[in-house]
């Protein structure tokens, strides 16, 4: 009976029109705006993510509530306000309106060394505020001696603010005998090989506990193939870099080899490393050097 009256308005639905928007308090209809840009990003997540991993928006958000102590982005972020735990209600009664013959949502819970709670929390956060997602890694690299040098990788930017690792992670390249080297390290392109590989790997584990599905192997085999006319600059019809990369992997798990593939196949639709080689990036190059006398 008082549904339709201003003084009642606040607990009307989402789709109440502009009409009845315009005659609440400028705070309200700020509030309501803020609600619409909410429901986008949820609804982005929903089909880039959920659907992928067969988890339901609710779900994601008891996860959020539950890990608000872990530590990480989840922690950053701030928690959903009631006006999106309310929105996210109506989704998911909208959902089981819809779906009443599909199985039950399935919990998530740790598994494959992954802690799947935090992670689809960290997940939720980044989708709830998008400023946390942009991170900087760097390193340092010094050149010891002939074509040896040594990396390290200690700090970075990220979730809004500056980290450290637990260590100063150090790596050494060089270039074997053949090459006029000493064989202190992997070359720089076997390096490229190992990120690509420690990127597609890092995220199956990842696929495969948020979809629920336990892996008991998971190796893979990287060849790169070069030729060396063109670092050497003997021809400018050879590139410096490799001509082609393969990539194999062996994987077991409890689920079919129909579902296995898609995990690995996802992993590298989401792989920053397989995107950096696929398509390059822009890469900058300064010099500084003593004063001239």
């Amino acid at each position: 009976m008082f549904h339709n009256s201003p003084t009642d308005a606040r607990a009307r639905p989402l789709g109440r029109n502009f009409m009845v928007r315009a005659l609440l308090p400028w705070d309200m209809f700020f509030n309501a705006m803020t609600r619409r840009k909410t429901r986008f990003l949820l609804s982005a997540l929903d089909d880039h993510l959920l659907k992928d991993i067969g988890i339901s928006r609710g779900e994601i958000d008891r996860i959020a509530r539950d890990t608000a102590g872990e530590p990480g982005i989840a922690r950053t972020a701030r928690q959903p306000t009631p006006t999106i735990t309310q929105l996210n209600q109506r989704r998911t009664t909208m959902t089981t309106k819809t779906a009443t013959s599909q199985k039950p949502a399935r919990t998530p819970v740790a598994m494959n060394g992954v802690d799947t709670p935090t992670l689809l929390a960290t997940i939720n956060a980044v989708g709830g505020q998008p400023e946390l997602a942009k991170f900087q890694f760097r390193a340092k690299s010094r050149w010891i001696s002939g074509t040896h040098s040594q990396s390290t990788m200690e700090g970075f930017f990220g979730a809004g603010g500056e980290h450290k690792h637990k260590a100063a992670y150090k790596a050494d390249g060089d270039h074997p005998a053949v090459l006029c080297g000493v064989d202190n390290g992997p070359t720089p392109v076997e390096w490229v090989l190992h990120a690509l590989a420690s990127c597609l790997t890092s995220g199956i584990a990842n696929i495969a506990s948020a979809r629920g599905i336990k892996l008991r192997k998971v190796e893979s085999t990287v060849e790169g193939d070069i030729d060396l006319r063109g670092i050497l600059g003997l021809s400018d019809k050879v590139r410096n870099g490799y001509q082609g990369i393969k990539v194999s992997f062996d994987i077991d798990g409890d689920a079919s080899p129909e579902q296995l593939e898609k995990i690995i196949m996802q992993s590298k639709a989401r792989s920053a490393v397989f995107d950096v080689i696929t398509n390059g990036v822009p890469v900058t190059i300064k010099v500084k050097t003593p004063a001239l006398a």
